[in-house]
Order: C-alpha cells, then sequence, then structure tokens
C-alpha cells in the first residue's frame, strides 16, 4: 500500500511539474530547466535501489499518459525520457556511490540524449548554447532539490 501512495505522489507531482515546464513557469533568457527530469532522477536516486527501478517504471509510465492528454506533440520525448530514466535506475547499483555526483553525471547526459532524439525525430536543432543552458539549469535545480532533500532526511 506504501508503493502505491507514493506512485500517486510521485503522479500528482509530475503532473504539476508537466503544467510548469509546458507552460515555461521557470524560462530564463530563453532556457527552461527540464523539471520532467529533475523529479524523475531525485526519484531514482533517493529512493531505494529495491524500489527505485518500479516507482520510476511505473511514473514513467504515468508520464507517457498524462502527455498523450496534455502534449501529444511530445509523446517521443517523454518516452525517451522514461526509458532514460528506467535505464539510469537499473544501472544505479553501478555508478559512482556519490548521489550527487550521480545525479549530474547522470542529468548532464540525459540531457544531451534527449535534444539528440529530438533532433532526429523532429529535424530541428537547438543552439548548442542553450542545450548547455539547460543542462546547467537543470543541474542546478536538481543538485539543489537534492541537497533539501537529503538535508530533510537526516534532520528526520
Amino acid at each position: 500500500m506504501q508503493i502505491i501512495d507514493r506512485i500517486l505522489r510521485f503522479t500528482l507531482l509530475f503532473a504539476i511539474l508537466m503544467f510548469l515546464q509546458g507552460n515555461r513557469l521557470l524560462e530564463i533568457g530563453g532556457v527552461t530547466p527540464n523539471l520532467l527530469l529533475i523529479a524523475l532522477f531525485i526519484a531514482v536516486f533517493t529512493l531505494p535501489p529495491s524500489r527505485a527501478f518500479r516507482v520510476t517504471a511505473i511514473v514513467a509510465v504515468g508520464i507517457v499518459v498524462l502527455s498523450v492528454w496534455w502534449f501529444p506533440f511530445w509523446i517521443p520525448i517523454f518516452i525517451v525520457l522514461a526509458i532514460v530514466a528506467v535505464v539510469t535506475a537499473v544501472i544505479r547499483p553501478f555508478l559512482a556511490g556519490n548521489v550527487f555526483i550521480d545525479f549530474a553525471l547522470s542529468a548532464g547526459i540525459a540531457t544531451f540524449v534527449l535534444y539528440a532524439v529530438a533532433r532526429m525525430l523532429f529535424s530541428n536543432s537547438m543552439p548548442c548554447l542553450v542545450v548547455r543552458g539547460e543542462m546547467i539549469y537543470t543541474l542546478l535545480l536538481g543538485e539543489g532539490a537534492l541537497l533539501l532533500l537529503m538535508r530533510k532526511a537526516q534532520s528526520l
């Protein structure tokens, strides 16, 4: 029952994040952070490894289902995001072991993978500066959120 509660909470969180990201409410200078990537990777790196895969896979499917309703144009990107998150959950035990370094490496690589797939699927390219800006913005927000969550967990 506890895992179902967590999955529902993550799905609600992702619905809110999809709204924020879709309306570009955190955009700075034309660069918008990938909030869904941040939330998925925080789930991957804060949950115990035994549950991280299941929760991430179920929430990733939930994101794809929500994208059908909200952002049908971005379904291929959300599918790639879901695959990247699930693969990250699978390879997590083989990473460096430091949550912050693992998060930074995974989020940085995932940002470039998402833009590479977007370029192949939609035949458009983003300026390299925008891609790097999004990667840095995503890393800063993600590492900040991860730090807050880790501090909160330690204080409990």
